[in-house]
């Protein structure tokens, strides 16, 4: 057989919605509406059902009856709360000249905390790794919520957070349960659009349509009612005619929701993977760029100290002799066994000299160890604290201090003090000429040193900018600005420092500089965006690449960004998802005979290698 000409296009679509909106059920009963145009089309005998159901119906006499079709699967749990769907899941079935693939995902809010939804958000970007394109991120709710939850605002804005701001175009929202508000969207239709407006309003300003062309309603009732019958429950005529007209226009609202998805432009996929990529990459550098921006301004505070020395000493021989080294403020990292959250207020750390530095040490170790894995390491504040079990009501039960006050913690950096002699320098001076020769000499090693650490400084500045730029423009909702926060802890860390003796004002306005430079930066690349301008060198995943490799070959710091970002990335937990996929394919003696006659080979054909591809892509995951 002639391999076919014109396969069948695949349509992607990407199901999010909050635990317990029926998601599952939409599945089942999307596929039998796409086959059934009219529920008197119905063949029991023929039901799909893709995913395993089991519900509770009353029988004529009230009686409760438990109903079930498909078997067990164990993707699917069915206690109170938790997500019914426990990872992603891919079905795939035919309709016409196309191949449709739901993606079906685990619901958010899982009562099993945000740490849960989390994990589930990674599932889904592994998950919709496997693809190039999506053609539709739908978004299913309840028709009649007065009020969305605090869980589902926070894990749709977690969602588009991590979403190429282009997938804004493909995404829709679906309605189940909508027979109650006449297949409309009810009271959910305020909220939504207020939290629409919420995420317009703020950088980088993203409109999310809600409208008549991207919103479908639908029931799924229809489809339990047929899986009720096809059990031996008996209905009445009049019931039997409301799930009819029911499943009528829910199956017109099935083809208009492929229509609609197929006439989108497609997101590509890598434009999300490259956006998180980055989103990770980030986060992991905060802080580690800020510990090295405040040990650039510890070391350029003594160089200047130094060299004042070795200038006042030109005419003691002896005691220029003993001067002529570089000084040199280095640091060394502690890594954690296990995360922790730590108090970082005032009342809650204390001040010490550790190898010639003052250093804080954050002594109130409130949860040791912490595993919640959703909360930015060493940014104070986080909302996701909330959840440590140190918490009680916002209030830290260990040191009764605000969860505002308190961060996550994967390291320790503690500040030494060290010096480099130069041998050549360092050689014995026999003469005062000899002496002024090498403390100029020195002098000028200290300024190449201090000419050095500044530029270090500079890049380090314009290179966080630049990453916040990015995903400020390019995350459909800004990330939070971990970097600029910790840079303010630092600045009120050396601010106790400096009142308990230490003399480091250079360092406090170091910091403070940096931080003003920081944000003087992002103004000016907000600018160079400017809808008017047009952008020079725009900043992509591949710059920002570039730029991550620029960091790592600094002649003084490279080595010690490179070494903590390996570090932190292994300190990381890492979960490994497995691709899932379930692949309908119709018996011969159904509709698909008659309607894809001559698409069955290009079916055939399509299935073998999605079988393929799905074989090759687990071999290498």
């Amino acid at each position: 057989m002639a391999l076919p000409s014109n396969p069948l296009k695949e349509i992607n679509i990407l199901l999010m919605g909050e635990t317990g909106v029926g998601k599952s059920t939409f599945i089942n009963a999307f596929v039998n509406y796409l086959n059934y145009n009219k529920l008197e089309d119905v063949n029991l005998e023929n039901l799909i059902c893709l995913i395993p159901t089991t519900f509770t119906i009353s029988d004529e006499n009230f009686d409760p009856q438990d109903i079930s079709i498909g078997g067990n699967d164990d993707n699917e749990k069915n206690e109170a709360g938790q997500s019914a769907t426990q990872s992603c899941k891919s079905y795939v079935f035919p309709f016409g000249s196309q191949l449709i693939r739901l993606i079906d995902t685990p619901g958010m809010g899982d009562t099993r905390g945000i740490d849960q939804d989390a994990k589930n958000f990674q599932d889904i970007l592994m998950s919709i790794s496997n693809y190039t394109e999506i053609h539709g991120i739908c978004i299913l709710l309840k028709p009649n919520n007065s009020r969305l939850t605090a869980t589902f605002h926070f894990c749709i804005k977690e969602l588009l957070c991590h979403l190429h701001k282009s997938a804004s175009e493909n995404i829709v929202f679906l309605f189940t349960n909508s027979r109650g508000t006449f297949y409309r969207p009810g009271d959910t239709s305020k909220v939504l659009r207020k939290m629409l407006e919420d995420i317009r309003n703020k950088e980088p300003n993203v409109e999310i349509q809600f409208n008549k062309d991207n919103t479908f309603c639908f029931d799924n009732e229809a489809f339990r009612f047929m899986v009720a019958l096809l059990r031996g429950i008996e209905f009445n005529e009049e019931e039997k005619e409301n799930f009819s007209k029911s499943w009528d226009k829910s199956a017109r609202q099935c083809g208009e929701l492929i229509s609609y998805i197929s006439s989108l432009e497609p997101h590509k996929v890598q434009d999300t993977l490259s956006v998180n990529e980055v989103r990770n990459m980030i986060i992991i550098l905060a802080k580690p760029l800020a510990d090295i921006s405040e040990n650039i301004l510890r070391n350029l505070f003594v160089l200047g100290e130094h060299k004042s020395k070795i200038k006042l000493s030109i005419d003691n021989i002896s005691e220029l002799q003993n001067n002529l080294y570089i000084p040199v403020i280095g640091f060394e990292t502690i890594f954690l066994d296990k995360p922790q959250t730590v108090c970082a207020s005032p009342s809650c750390y204390t001040i010490h000299v550790y190898r010639g530095q003052r250093q804080v040490d954050y002594i109130t170790k409130c949860h040791s160890p912490c595993h919640l894995t959703s909360v930015t390491a060493d940014v104070i504040g986080q909302p996701q604290l909330l959840r440590c079990t140190a918490m009680d009501s916002g209030i830290c039960t260990k040191c009764k201090c605000s969860w505002r006050v308190h961060m996550h913690v994967l390291y320790n950096l503690k500040h030494i003090s060290d010096k480099t002699i130069d041998k050549n320098i360092h050689n014995q001076i026999q003469s005062k000429q000899e002496a002024k020769e090498k403390a100029e000499s020195m002098v000028k090693e200290l300024d190449q040193r201090c000419e050095q650490l500044k530029k270090e400084q500079v890049v380090i500045t314009k290179t966080c900018a630049k990453f916040g730029h990015f995903l400020k423009h390019n995350a459909i909702t800004p990330y939070n600005d971990s970097l600029k926060e910790y840079l303010d802890h630092l600045i009120q860390v050396q601010k106790s420092l400096n009142e308990s003796g230490s003399k480091n004002k250079e360092t406090i306005i170091g910091l403070e500089k940096m931080k003003e430079s920081y944000v003087q930066e992002l103004k000016i690349l907000d600018k160079v965006m400017s809808p008017n301008l047009e952008i020079p060198q725009p900043i992509t995943p591949t710059s920002i690449s570039e730029m991550v490799d620029d960091l790592y070959n600094l002649k003084i710091y490279g080595p010690n960004i490179k070494e903590l970002v390996h570090k932190l990335k292994e300190a990381k937990i890492k979960e490994h998802f497995e691709r899932r996929e379930y692949i309908y394919q119709p018996p011969s003696n159904t509709w698909y005979v008659t309607t894809l006659y001559q698409d069955y080979g290009a079916l055939a054909m399509g299935i073998l290698l999605m079988k393929l591809r799905a074989l090759l892509s687990s071999a290498y995951l």
